[in-house]
């Protein structure tokens, strides 16, 4: 028991000092929420056939301009990049083997406010979230368009269609109601 528990500090001894690829250590001198430690990442997945796919980093960026500086890098670096906004994936498309991570869990701000576009109101909300805080933001008698699994991610959602089987009817495809969104990217030369 005691040589498992040395083998144990061992291996969490060399997960902490896991070097980082030539990309990731470039996002680690800019950006504070970089971590080489892949193995240990709370990734959550809510899926098991995820875990074990590891990237080569993970990035949790704050803001809009941390995602641009993560693609910038990933596209100079020629690095694979994955993402995952704020749930699960049924089929582990939000990572990649030895990829860039963006974990957008941390964007979760949500609020309404009174629309720019259409008379009414609007959901103004970072890609972070999952469906349930979207849902639990509404006013009474409202509704959005969202699948029918209240864990799966806004981001990954809405990228995606945004589909259920009976509002799609009544109200299109979640992305045909977004009035507006805001992509961070990495502008050509």
């Amino acid at each position: 028991m005691l040589g498992a528990a040395l083998l144990a500090a061992a291996a969490a001894t060399a997960a902490a000092d896991a070097p980082c690829s030539a990309p990731c250590a470039l996002l680690q001198a800019t950006l504070s929420s970089v971590t080489c430690d892949t193995a240990s990442y709370p990734f959550s997945w809510g899926n098991d056939i995820c875990e074990g796919i590891l990237p080569a980093c993970v990035v949790r960026p704050a803001n809009a301009s941390e995602v641009a500086a993560v693609v910038k890098t990933a596209r100079a670096q020629n690095a694979s990049l994955s993402y995952r906004s704020g749930g699960h994936s049924y089929t582990c498309n939000s990572i990649k083997e030895h990829s860039i991570h963006l974990d957008l869990r941390s964007l979760d701000a949500v609020r309404q406010q009174r629309s720019k576009h259409y008379n009414g109101t609007e959901l103004v909300f970072g890609s972070g979230n999952i469906m349930r805080s979207l849902i639990d933001a509404l006013q009474p008698g409202q509704t959005i368009v969202h699948g029918q699994c209240p864990t799966v991610g806004a981001g990954g959602l809405f990228l995606h269609g945004g589909y259920h089987t009976t509002l799609t009817l009544d109200y299109g495809r979640g992305n045909d109601t977004v009035t507006w969104m805001e992509v961070p990217c990495r502008r050509p030369p």
